[in-house]
């Protein structure tokens, strides 16, 4: 996940450092203003068919830009 004050990108990036971007959307449909923060979490899909094996997630990193 990346973002700034607008947008936010979600995507990954594959073993061999290829980067893709699977969404993007703006910041404010994510979040009430000064209500409810904003949650992470992963979430893997068998994109609209049973999936065959689990997917096992080590760790992800949040970074937070400068």
């Amino acid at each position: 996940v990346s973002g700034n004050a607008e947008r936010y990108a979600f995507g990954f990036t594959a073993a061999a450092g290829t980067e893709t971007v699977l969404a993007e959307g703006e910041t404010e449909y994510l979040a009430a203003r000064e209500y409810t923060p904003v949650y992470l979490g992963v979430y893997s899909t068998g994109n609209g068919q049973p999936a065959e094996t689990w997917a096992y997630f080590d760790w992800f990193t949040v970074e937070r830009p400068m």
